[in-house]
């Protein structure tokens, strides 16, 4: 007689062909794969899995099978995927958390000749806030404008009421 699900020698977990497996295929991928068209934000630029998660079992018993409308994300976009540094977010919340720009050194601004452009991503869409003689100021018009549309991220991120 046939042996099915864990009495099967075969038997790994169970997730193929399921969002958690297909979310860990790509974290794979982007660290890993130079062909994959997001490796050069992550491989590319020394973003590693760690030891541990290179196996699904133990990724899957960390993060668990993510809650509907999330997707898994790096709290510091500096540092690999690891339990410390992932959790399941909002495509809102990982839009907030990106790199600084490394041409003004502040989140949100950007520099255009001689002066720095404020921007914000909203749903997908990057929004135009203003042009400032300073990167600190066009910072300062980045974080209050983030903090009327992210009210509850703002909160989070600089411990305000």
């Amino acid at each position: 007689m046939a042996k099915y699900g864990k009495d099967n020698s075969n038997y790994r977990h169970g997730k193929t062909r399921t969002r958690i497996k297909y979310c860990w295929d790509n974290m794979l991928r982007r660290c890993y794969d130079p062909k994959n068209d997001k490796w050069e934000y992550y491989g590319g630029r020394g973003i590693a899995v760690c030891t541990e998660w290179l196996d699904f079992n133990n990724f899957y018993q960390d993060m668990g099978d993510p809650p509907k409308g999330l997707t898994l994300e790096r709290k510091d976009n500096d540092k690999g995927y690891s339990k410390e540094n992932c959790m399941w977010a909002t495509r809102g919340r990982q839009g907030t958390n990106r790199r600084t720009s490394a041409a003004s050194g502040y989140l949100g601004v950007r520099r255009n000749h001689n002066k720095y452009m404020a921007r914000i991503r909203v749903n997908k869409k990057e929004h135009y806030i203003g042009t400032f003689a300073t990167p600190y100021l066009a910072s300062l018009a980045y974080h209050a404008c983030r903090s009327v549309i992210y009210p509850e991220l703002y909160r989070e991120s600089y411990g305000t009421n």
